[in-house]
């Protein structure tokens, strides 16, 4: 009678832990499954941007390759002269003001490189009187300089007042100092990016005269959304229109003469296609994440469940009797 009940307690104990290890088993599968459905989920979007930006890029590209083609042919035939500015303007115009890579608010402009001259611009937000008075240069894109020498001038700020060149690390550096300035000059639009360092990355680069390549991911931000930037040089890299280099012995040639022409694309404009996805994937997030959390509380009253069944079961009366 005593090895049958204690047979019987024996199998009532192997099938709760069977139980156990069944319930735990699927539990934690679960969740395995749950984090890699939810690593996938996560990827989608990451993935789309990255080979969304990838297309819009590449076709930037293109699209100044053949820009640079028919500028080349243009001078060649003497539809335009490249020591002329006026008739580059004209040029621009005519070729650039359409250019729409990825939205509308895509924009293109034009560079002289010698001098670092803004020979055209697509982007209204871009035009400033002092540009009108003396001119648009690649030195003014980070602060307007002239602006920013006289403010430091009147208000007497030693070490920046007669430096012949402030850059983004200067205002960087003003900016944990005196961030006042920093704000008072994005009121007054001495400053035209929201990433200035970005902005001289991209403007340094632009001077060393090599086009953007696949590798090159170069970017600013003019508002809350970063536009892609490539570009292309006229001629070629680093030669001008009369075979000059660049530079001589590491100095820049004050003789170079070639071209820019970048093509900029809005990156919020080229994703707003994909928004419905974005959305699908979020949400898909959070259900996978509440069937986790769901998943765990479950568990856990289970074990909790269990721990009082093994309990209730080591003080049975046929236990006790044994």
């Amino acid at each position: 009678m005593i090895n049958d009940r204690r047979k019987t307690i024996f199998l009532r104990n192997g099938k709760i832990q069977l139980i156990n290890i069944v319930v735990f088993s699927g539990i934690f599968s679960l969740l395995i499954l749950l984090g890699y459905l939810y690593n996938v989920v996560d990827f989608v979007p990451t993935e789309i941007k990255i080979t969304n930006e990838n297309v819009w890029r590449e076709q930037a590209r293109r699209e100044l390759l053949n820009l640079k083609t028919q500028l080349i042919l243009d001078i060649e035939d003497g539809t335009v002269d490249i020591d002329d500015e006026l008739s580059l303007q004209k040029w621009a115009s005519k070729r650039l003001a359409f250019v729409r890579n990825g939205g509308e608010t895509s924009d293109a402009f034009m560079i002289e490189l010698s001098s670092e001259k803004f020979i055209w611009d697509g982007s209204p937000d871009c035009s400033k009187e002092e540009f009108l008075l003396n001119g648009r240069y690649m030195r003014d894109e980070i602060v307007l300089q002239n602006s920013a020498k006289q403010y430091f001038r009147d208000n007497l700020i030693t070490g920046l007042m007669n430096k012949e060149y402030i850059t983004a690390q200067d205002l960087k550096k003003l900016e944990k100092t005196n961030p006042e300035i920093i704000k008072y000059f994005r009121e007054k639009k001495y400053i035209l990016h929201t990433d200035y360092l970005a902005a001289e990355i991209a403007y340094n680069e632009m001077r060393q005269s090599y086009d953007t390549t696949t590798s090159s991911k170069k970017w600013w931000l003019f508002d809350d959304s970063r536009e892609y930037l490539e570009w292309i040089i006229i001629p070629a890299p680093r030669v001008g229109f009369n075979n000059e280099s660049n530079n001589v012995g590491g100095i820049k040639n004050k003789k170079y003469n070639a071209i820019l022409i970048q093509l900029g694309t809005q990156e919020d404009e080229i994703q707003q296609q994909y928004k419905k996805i974005y959305s699908f994937t979020d949400g898909m997030k959070t259900i996978l994440f509440i069937i986790g959390v769901v998943s765990i509380l479950l568990g856990l009253l289970f074990m909790i469940n269990v721990l009082f069944l093994q309990e209730e079961c080591f003080n049975c009366p046929i236990r006790n009797k044994i």
